[in-house]
């Protein structure tokens, strides 16, 4: 009797689980035709998929979209490389026309290989140091030359605010080695300026007003290559006498190149001679080098009592 109930009751059970799977059969049948648009491909359909347009990513913005503060500009400037800065070519040829003048002494020979003439086989060196007008203490019986003196101003339109490089020469070891040593910078730490220039920009000679000679001239050129130049302001083909002055680094006229070239060769019976307005050159660079002697003696380039007497007092000297 007991087996008979649990069995009507099993097979009552089990019909009930039965409806309940066929209903959610027809639930997920109905589910999957509601969710196919009509005329929709099964996902057993071979036929390939449309491709969907491309999808345009808009940055959220805060504020208005009508309101210009709410967007930010940008502006793509075109990539800039550091470029070297042009090159300036010396002049190949010239029409300037160069005097002659005979000196009163001829004692040089081999100019090109001498050390006295030629900077390139001196050498010299960058030194650190201050770049502006300089004084030095002279006996009271060797004061500075008032009367005709040195104009350095004259070479490149300068003024102290156009040093731009300090250097020291090199010594010369006559006796010993026969080449160049260095320089002790006691009294001066140094001997040769670099002046401010401007590519192409004219170059003239330190100017004097005490003439070498009754035509006019300033100065004697007692070397010149393509690159440096020496200028005499006495009549002596001689380095040791006199005040002279050497400009490196610069386009040195080619004309005037020439013309000493071929009277050197000749035996410097004649040489070139230029006056306080002779454009000697042009500067190669953003620098022109300059070398102030007396009597063969290296001095400062930078001493306002002697080379830049018609330059005003820096204000820390006026008492």
């Amino acid at each position: 009797m007991i087996d008979r109930i649990l069995l009507a009751r099993g097979s009552f059970a089990s019909r009930r689980m039965t409806t309940v799977a066929v209903l959610l059969v027809l639930a997920l049948a109905l589910t999957l035709s509601l969710a196919t648009p009509s005329g929709a491909s099964s996902r057993f359909d071979s036929s390939p998929l449309p491709n969907p347009a491309a999808r345009v990513y808009v940055p959220a913005i805060s504020g208005s979209a009508t309101d210009p503060r709410a967007f930010t500009y940008h502006a793509y400037l075109p990539l800039l490389q550091n470029q070297p800065a042009p090159t300036y070519e010396c002049p190949s040829s010239s029409t300037a026309l160069w005097p002659e003048m005979s000196p009163w002494q001829s004692l040089i020979s081999g100019a090109a290989r001498s050390p006295d003439l030629n900077m390139n086989v001196r050498g010299w060196h960058l030194v650190q140091e201050f770049l502006g007008f300089v004084q030095y203490p002279y006996p009271p019986d060797e004061p500075p030359d008032t009367q005709h003196p040195l104009h350095l101003s004259n070479i490149a339109d300068s003024t102290a605010a156009s040093f731009v490089h300090t250097y020291q020469a090199n010594d010369w070891d006559w006796l010993g080695c026969n080449c160049a040593v260095p320089r002790s910078p006691s009294p001066y730490p140094v001997t040769m300026l670099g002046l401010h220039t401007t590519p192409g920009q004219a170059l003239r000679i330190a100017s004097r007003n005490l003439l070498v000679h009754p035509a006019g001239y300033t100065a004697m050129v007692i070397y010149a290559d393509a690159g440096q130049i020496a200028l005499k302001y006495t009549w002596e083909d001689r380095v040791d006498t006199g005040y002279l002055v050497h400009l490196v680094n610069l386009c040195v006229d080619p004309n005037l190149v020439e013309l000493y070239q071929s009277l050197n060769a000749a035996g410097r019976d004649k040489l070139p001679a230029v006056t306080n307005l002779s454009v000697i050159g042009t500067a190669s660079g953003y620098e022109v080098d300059v070398i102030v002697r007396d009597s063969g003696s290296f001095l400062d380039p930078r001493s306002r009592q002697d080379w830049w007497q018609d330059q005003p007092l820096p204000a820390s000297w006026v008492r």
